[in-house]
């Protein structure tokens, strides 16, 4: 159901549930800004879209590097997470939304999971009527905006 959710208080929540794997691989958590902002939303959905992409984040970046996120008020809200980790290349870039889709196993062969949790992102996005901008540069990283 939705309700009224304070999008930065549920932000800084899931923040703190990954600052032990942060410090486990030595990533610098760059926040730029969070802004105290409120929209008519589920929060358990709010909480598993930012869960899912700093997840994602913290998986396919290696150590000493940086994550950046931002949340803040421009034309929309906007929820924005970069990394510094392997990125993806332009053939694979639309697909990686995909209900368990993954890229080249040999690739992720070390790295868990089941190709779900962009699926996830998406959907949950959509259902708040946002809109979910990927983009990438191989070996450079990854920039993931979500638009509400």
């Amino acid at each position: 159901s939705f309700e009224i959710c304070s999008l930065d208080s549920i932000l800084l929540t899931v923040i703190d549930k990954f600052e032990g794997q942060l410090k486990e691989k030595n990533l610098h958590l760059i926040i730029e800004k969070i802004e105290p902002l409120s929209i008519n939303a589920n929060r358990l959905l709010i909480e598993s879209i930012f869960s899912n992409l700093l997840d994602n984040a913290i998986k396919y970046t290696s150590a000493h590097k940086k994550i950046t996120l931002s949340l803040y008020r421009d034309k929309s809200i906007c929820f924005s997470i970069k990394d510094e980790g392997i990125g993806i290349s332009p053939e694979h870039l639309s697909k990686i939304t995909d209900r368990f889709y993954r890229v080249d196993v040999s690739r992720n062969k070390k790295i868990k999971g089941f190709g779900l949790g962009l699926s996830i992102v998406k959907n949950g996005v959509e259902l708040h009527g946002g809109k979910l901008i990927i983009r990438s540069v191989e070996n450079e990283g990854l920039m993931v905006k979500v638009l509400f």
